[in-house]
């Protein structure tokens, strides 16, 4: 009796009546290396006991979860001192504030709890409650403060030649949007109408998005056909008059237009002689060239674009944000972008 009272003693529970309880509060504290050192009497006279596999088990059990908060309480850092600090962000724990630091720099962690981020159910309390409201406010109190911006702000009204602008571009049958100035395409935006040619100069940003290294085209799409090169440019103010046709032909066959762009310009993407010759492809195969629309929203098809018609035709009944993007593509790579039938 003596034994087994000794084994449960260990645990806190079961003691005899003539032995004194250990309070929970000290066997919390009792470290693994006392429980091993007085282990090995007790396992030697377990044999003569009836209930010793009860007893072994229940021993091996709770010397496996005192091995597991040990070591979970142990600093991640440093891996010497208990932890006393668990990160918001990444729930790390560290000792003290170098460990902390350390783990920032390591780990690239913030240490501020995300407050998007996903918590089960079962963990959630009422301090997460408390910090999504907070969230909801801040965002509603964010909003609240653009609406009183934009409303303030006699910037955000339309100017004589912006409203003229959307006049004649219904005219035409083209559905005109402006963004706001805080978007940068937006503030790019050079379109204009010219009085004395009463027609609309455009800008428009040009995708190519076939664009090779100087390999030839068998080599490259046999090798990797992953690896085209994405060209992006952005011309200023184009006539509506000018046929499709020809301002791509301009584009991809000579260097000229090159020193009409703006360097100031922040939505110009500078074209090096490299990636002009990248444009290989397109010179190649000039009769295979289709030009597609970029559409408004997302759920909307790319439009074809007659490449033997005006600007000003191809643009008819369309819908525009700011200015056009068009998407030069070669004919036999169509199939990655859905068309409008």
């Amino acid at each position: 009796m003596d034994i087994e009272n000794n084994f449960f003693g260990l645990f806190g529970s079961n003691v005899s009546k003539t032995q004194t309880p250990i309070p929970n509060e000290k066997i919390s504290k009792i470290e693994l290396k006392s429980i091993e050192e007085r282990s090995p009497k007790i396992f030697d006279n377990l044999d003569g006991m009836e209930d010793h596999a009860i007893l072994m088990n229940r021993f091996v059990e709770e010397n496996q979860f005192k091995q597991q908060n040990l070591l979970q309480s142990i600093c991640s850092q440093c891996s010497k001192k208990p932890s006393v600090y668990t990160c918001p962000r990444c729930c790390c724990k560290t000792c003290s504030l170098k460990c902390s630091n350390e783990h920032k720099i390591n780990f690239k962690c913030s240490g501020k709890r995300d407050q998007t981020g996903f918590i089960p159910l079962n963990h959630y309390s009422e301090t997460h409650l408390s910090s999504d409201c907070k969230f909801l406010d801040r965002a509603l109190e964010q909003m609240q403060n653009c609406k009183r911006i934009l409303r303030n702000n006699p910037f955000q009204e339309h100017s004589n030649w912006t409203i003229r602008f959307i006049q004649e571009a219904q005219k035409r049958r083209i559905v005109y949007k402006k963004m706001p100035l805080a978007f940068k395409k937006a503030r790019s935006n050079r379109s204009i109408y010219l009085y004395r040619e009463k027609a609309i100069h455009w800008d428009i940003e040009f995708i190519f998005p076939n664009c090779l290294d100087t390999r030839s085209e068998n080599q490259f799409i046999e090798a990797d056909p992953n690896k085209f090169k994405t060209i992006r440019i952005k011309r200023n103010r184009i006539s509506e008059n000018l046929q499709l046709s020809t301002i791509i032909n301009e584009m991809i066959s000579t260097k000229e237009w090159l020193k009409q762009l703006d360097d100031d310009d922040e939505s110009v993407i500078d074209l090096e002689s490299n990636e002009f010759d990248s444009m290989k492809l397109y010179r190649e195969s000039p009769n295979n060239i289709i030009a597609l629309l970029q559409p408004h929203s997302a759920n909307i098809s790319f439009s074809k674009m007659n490449l033997d018609q005006s600007l000003r035709k191809n643009l008819f009944d369309k819908t525009i944000i700011e200015y056009p993007t068009i998407i030069v593509v070669i004919e036999k790579f169509l199939t990655n972008y859905p068309l409008d039938v």
